[in-house]
């Protein structure tokens, strides 16, 4: 709800008597000249009070008010408040004024929904000051939100999500076959459930088909499945509850889980990679899975890394790309379509980079294409195309790097292999596959340049999953859309949802 008016607070002659307009011996006056109610929320109330008062030397009679240009109540007949939007008046005590008389009105605001609220307040009396008066009323509704149901950071995996609230929990709902809530259950949830041994100092979260987290001294945890080492804990078994990973017990600057393999940042800027690595994609220069963290071959310097499928892509501190793993589709960006074991540059970038997304779900059929976000707010992708995932409005696959379509001051970035989601002012932009409405704009049409999610603004943070998509609103409010057929969507249900819905925590 939101509401634009300006509000006035007029004095209007009710036709009693003709004054000469020198003659202004009825005079009335309102203290304060703004009210403002500040933030409520919905289905409470505030109340503040105006005070009316007589400056001049005649009685003056107050007939009605009016709010917002709603018809007028004759002498305060039935009903005895007026009220428009969430703003109510009460009738006073005392109609009449005489010299140097004041009378107190009683304002409430009960909203009923979210936003911003304002109205006029006319007070009709026979007064000399016709319309001389302004007082505003206004205020805002806003949800009252412990901190565990406002997050910090949010993850979208393989029909699960994750959620890092602002009182350091985290969280997650959804796909529990193997353990990827880290609840200790293999129960699918439809809404929030605390991770195991994680409720508090976690500082990150990032969802493949497993989980993993980083806590605020660096320390790295994974849980879900694990029969391709991807826990990092010197195990091939799945896990329903965080378990630490192998020398990462401390100093850690991020970490990433992808399709069956995940990858850190260590303390000192180098790469570190664990479990599948079928096409290279640990980057140690060999194609054998590892149950612990092995070194990225030649990679130092990094700022940020991303797991995808059977393939890492990382951005250093100078802003270059580097990509290393599974490359048939030209994921990799270097123009070619070969693996490479050991990091690649990603060729023909138009300027430094601050991230980069690995697509890490299959959606539809053997799609793979990674993006970049630039310095300077505009998004480069390279890959398979046949969705329109390159966001560059046509289906041609590309080995290198083109500028996707129409966005420019992007914040925040985040991509499948087939679709991708971007922030831009606020607003959410999706595009490619839309196959079970993870684009959120109301369809399951496909889209080959960025389309607004629906009815979505004021966002800080995106991720795309497989195949539904997230995003913080505002002050740390989570709203997910697209399937949602194990409950990771967080609403409580398992209804596919073609636009955004709140994350019921």
């Amino acid at each position: 709800m939101r509401i634009t008016w300006w509000a006035l607070v007029g004095v209007l002659s009710s036709g009693c008597r003709t004054p000469d307009k020198h003659d202004h011996s009825a005079i009335l006056a309102a203290v304060p000249t703004a009210l403002d109610f500040g933030t409520v929320a919905p289905g409470a109330s505030a109340a503040r009070t105006l005070v009316l008062s007589n400056k001049g030397a005649d009685t003056i009679t107050l007939h009605d008010f009016v709010l917002d240009g709603t018809t007028a109540i004759s002498s305060f007949g039935v009903p005895s408040t007026q009220s428009t939007a969430a703003f109510q008046i009460a009738k006073p005590g005392n109609l009449s004024l005489g010299r140097g008389a004041s009378l107190t009105v009683t304002i409430t605001y009960a909203p009923t929904s979210e936003g911003s609220d304002s109205v006029r307040l006319l007070v009709l009396s026979d007064a000399d000051n016709d319309s001389s008066l302004a007082v505003s009323l206004t205020g805002k509704a806003a949800l009252q939100r412990a901190p565990g149901t406002l997050a910090t950071a949010v993850a979208a995996g393989l029909n699960y999500s994750c959620a890092v609230t602002k009182a350091g929990g985290l969280k997650c709902w959804g796909y529990n076959g193997e353990g990827q809530l880290g609840d200790g259950t293999k129960k699918s949830r439809g809404i929030p459930q605390n991770v195991s041994g994680l409720t508090a100092d976690v500082a990150n979260v990032s969802a493949g088909d497993h989980g993993c987290a980083i806590t605020t001294a660096g320390a790295v945890y994974c849980w879900g499945p694990g029969d391709n080492g991807q826990l990092g804990n010197n195990s091939w078994a799945e896990s329903d509850a965080p378990v630490a990973v192998a020398g990462l017990s401390a100093g850690a600057q991020s970490v990433s889980a992808g399709l069956g393999h995940s990858c850190a940042i260590t303390a000192t800027g180098s790469a570190q990679c664990w479990g599948l690595n079928a096409a290279g994609g640990l980057g140690d220069n060999s194609q054998s899975n590892r149950p612990t963290p092995v070194d990225v071959v030649g990679l130092s310097n990094v700022a940020q890394i991303s797991a995808g499928i059977y393939y890492t892509c990382a951005v250093t501190h100078s802003g270059a790309v580097k990509c290393w793993g599974a490359g048939s589709n030209g994921q990799l960006g270097n123009g070619g379509n070969n693996d490479s074991a050991v990091p690649v540059n990603v060729a023909g970038l138009a300027g430094p980079a601050r991230a980069v997304s690995a697509g890490a779900f299959f959606l539809t059929g053997n799609e793979e294409s990674t993006c970049a976000l630039l310095q300077d707010g505009t998004v480069q992708c390279w890959g398979s195309n046949s969705l329109g995932e390159l966001g560059n409005n046509n289906t041609d696959a590309s080995l290198t790097p083109i500028t996707v379509a129409g966005l420019a001051g992007v914040t925040s970035f985040s991509g499948s292999v087939d679709d991708k989601c971007a922030v831009a002012s606020g607003n959410v932009f999706c595009w490619g596959s839309n196959s079970t409405g993870q684009l959120g704009d109301g369809t399951k049409n496909d889209r080959h340049v960025p389309t607004s999610v629906s009815a979505l603004s004021g966002a800080t943070a995106v991720v795309t999953g497989g195949p539904h998509a997230c995003a913080i609103v505002g002050a740390g409010v989570v709203h997910c859309w697209g399937a949602n057929g194990f409950g990771e969507l967080g609403d409580g249900t398992q209804q596919t949802r073609m636009t955004p819905v709140e994350v019921q925590f």
